[in-house]
């Protein structure tokens, strides 16, 4: 400030920007810039990216939201992963599921490397199922054990396995005990025999 005046009506004047009081001893309240040479000292503060300024004249700070880092916000954050489908990835929070990787930084999120059977660019869709010949598969890969002709339907994570006529379980693992037919073409094959006349049917398919 400058002093002006004589002994007995002193008065200090134009204080420095961001100053004021009758001493220019009063900081006022800091205000945001995009100027990145805006230190605070005159209550400017280079806060960017949407931050906050907080603070008075000397002691600025910047508080930044989600997605970004620094003390002026200047730095985007690393991408983050969340079960929340509404995350987009515009705040570093991106919904990645399935054991999906995140990577990238806030505004350029990505979701790669999925667990099998799934897709997206979440990792959220559940692809077509498989049929396969290893009992330890379940479905939640998409890959479900289904044989003796079973046909394989749903997708990942709630696969089913319709049996053929003669077979049966949730895997047609289990061959059925056969059945009585007139028909004279059923051989037994598919769990089904011609027998007439008051035979008894016996066996499985």
């Amino acid at each position: 400030g400058t002093v002006s005046g004589t002994t007995g009506s002193c008065m200090c004047t134009g204080c420095k920007s961001g100053y004021g009081g009758a001493s220019c001893d009063t900081a006022g309240a800091c205000a945001a810039s995009s100027n990145s040479s805006k230190d605070g000292s005159d209550g400017t503060f280079y806060c960017i990216n949407g931050g906050t300024v907080g603070g008075s004249a000397g002691s600025c700070e910047c508080t930044c939201k989600t997605g970004y880092e620094g003390s002026s916000c200047q730095t985007v954050s690393a991408c983050i992963a969340s079960t929340n489908s509404s995350k987009d990835g515009s705040d570093g929070t991106l919904y990645c599921i399935n054991k999906g990787t995140v990577s990238g930084t806030t505004g350029s999120c990505m979701c790669t490397g999925c667990k099998s059977g799934y897709g997206g660019a979440s990792c959220d869709t559940a692809g077509a199922c498989a049929a396969s010949s290893n009992s330890s598969k379940d479905g939640s890969d998409g890959t479900f054990y289904c044989i003796n002709g079973g046909t394989v339907g749903g997708s990942a994570g709630s696969c089913e396995c319709t049996c053929k006529t003669g077979y049966e379980g949730s895997s047609c693992q289990t061959v059925s005990a056969c059945i009585a037919s007139t028909n004279s073409s059923k051989d037994g094959s598919d769990g089904t025999l011609y027998c007439i006349n008051k035979g008894t049917v016996s066996g499985t398919t």
